[in-house]
């Protein structure tokens, strides 16, 4: 599926500042994303068209944010119950040819243009991921308590039927 371009324009705002007007979607390969205003918060929302919806992934508020601000929200989002970040696994990685995401046991890659959807497998693969696709090298305990956090299985060794 193709988006119109993401056009663009900046306009000079108070005190120098630079807003930018966005209109349109942008096609990245493999997806589409927009940027709208939010009317009630006037947030700018960064969106994905996931299924034919509209999904919100970020909102992006003008007003100077002092450290201490992020440094609280940072902790409430890693270690509160409610939020996706203490009870799912998320990774992400761009390179040059595309990006890998995996939402617990969902690997989502776009490489050249082309979308792939996988599911992990087991432990062994769970590993493979970690390392060869973002370079992550955990002991054991760690990666094997990942797994059974995630719900997936030992590797099943091949059995011969005798």
């Amino acid at each position: 599926m193709s988006g119109s371009p993401m056009s663009g324009s900046a306009v000079a705002g108070r005190a120098g500042q630079c807003r930018w007007k966005v209109t349109g979607s942008d096609y990245q390969p493999g997806e589409v994303y927009r940027l709208i205003r939010d009317p009630e918060t006037d947030e700018m929302v960064l969106q994905s068209l996931n299924d034919g919806a509209w999904y919100g992934l970020y909102g992006f508020e003008r007003a100077p944010v002092p450290r201490i601000d992020v440094d609280a929200a940072n902790h409430l989002c890693a270690t509160w119950e409610q939020t996706p970040f203490s009870a799912n696994m998320m990774l992400h990685r761009l390179a040059p040819q595309g990006r890998i995401g995996v939402f617990n046991t969902k690997v989502s890659t776009v490489c050249d243009g082309v979308k792939t959807v996988r599911e992990l497998t087991d432990t062994a693969d769970l590993e493979r991921l970690l390392v060869e696709d973002f370079d992550l090298r955990l002991d054991e305990e760690d990666v094997a308590r990942i797994a059974d956090r995630l719900g997936l299985a030992e590797e099943v060794e091949a059995r011969s039927v005798a």
